[in-house]
Parts: structure tokens; sequence; C-alpha cells
């Protein structure tokens, strides 16, 4: 993962998984909270938790967007990939890759191999 990751120590990660009230929605939510209150890197450390800990379509897509937001469009790429390798549904996904111009002319996306 990235630099936000990193603040967190095993202890806490394994804290996380064994609450039953850190569900993956609960730290989706705080990221949110904490990227609308213009605390961007603690957001990114939540999302990159959340992926850890769920690894789901829809962790990856928020994921991607703090990533966009703080202008690390690589990994946001990665990110919205990823999403769209377990969701090939997720729109949001494939707007904003479409966006950030990584889709092919037909609308689908160029899916890679996924690494942190």
């Amino acid at each position: 993962m990235g630099s936000g990751i990193s603040r967190f120590n095993q202890p806490v990660r394994d804290a996380a998984r064994m609450a039953p009230d850190v569900s993956e929605s609960r730290l989706n939510r705080l990221g949110y909270q904490l990227l609308g209150a213009d605390k961007a890197q603690a957001a990114l450390a939540v999302f990159e938790l959340n992926v850890e800990l769920y690894g789901s379509a829809n962790s990856y897509d928020s994921l991607g967007e703090v990533q966009m937001v703080m202008g690390d469009l690589e990994a946001s790429k990665r990110s919205y990939r990823r999403s769209l390798e377990l969701n090939p549904g997720n729109g949001n996904a494939r707007s904003k890759l479409a966006k950030m111009g990584d889709a092919s002319p037909r609308g689908a996306v160029r899916l890679e191999p996924f690494c942190l």
C-alpha cells in the first residue's frame, strides 16, 4: 500500500479485523467524512485500511477517488482498474478512468495486473 497505511501498526490492523463494528461501510463513511473535511491524507489511510481488510470493488473505488483528489493519478488508475476487475459493472470506475484518459475508444477499460 501507499504511505497512508504505514501509519497503522500491526496491532491496530489486527484489532480492526476483530472488531465487529468496524465494517467496510463504516470505514468508507469515515474516509469520506475525512475527505470532506479536507483531511485527504487521513482519508487515504482509512481507505487503504478498508482495502486491506475487505478488498471489495467499492473499497478500491473509494481509494481511487482519494488518490485522484490527491493528484496521484497512476495509483488512482490502478485502484479503479482493480475495482472494475472485481465488479465489471462499476460505471463510476469506468467513468473516472475515461476522464483520466484510460479507456479504449469503445469504452472498454484496459485491465492490467493489479499491484500495490
